[in-house]
């Protein structure tokens, strides 16, 4: 069960995509310009949110786990969907905040889908 499905945002999963390419905290937050702590404080935050382990920590990095190897590619996904949307939102000729809406819902979605749960009742 997802109790902060809610709570997790694009930046969540960027840091996570980040760590998961870089094969460590610190070479992700030097790529995303900011403090290790944060990329580690975040990922903590998402693992919890999802209730599973998204990388093995190790004394010279870190390794995505099985499960979060799935996640990885739903991630992606999403990210990709997420700025086609907000590229989108942006351009005169689409009104609106329908362009960014959707996504909104696709993204609590595949998140709540991948720790069991059914956002879509």
């Amino acid at each position: 069960m997802v109790c902060c499905a809610e709570f997790i945002t694009h930046r969540h999963m960027r840091f996570a995509i980040a760590a998961s390419e870089a094969g460590s905290f610190r070479k992700a937050a030097s790529r995303m310009n900011v403090k290790e702590s944060t990329v580690s404080r975040r990922i903590r935050e998402l693992e919890i949110a999802l209730g599973l382990e998204i990388f093995v920590r190790l004394h010279n990095g870190v390794t995505v786990t099985p499960a979060g190897t799935a996640f990885m590619r739903m991630a992606r996904d999403a990210i990709m969907a997420f700025d086609s949307a907000l590229s989108r939102a942006a351009d005169p000729l689409i009104s609106g905040d329908s362009a960014v809406f959707p996504m909104v819902l696709e993204g609590r979605w595949i998140i709540t889908r991948l720790a069991g749960g059914n956002a879509r009742d």
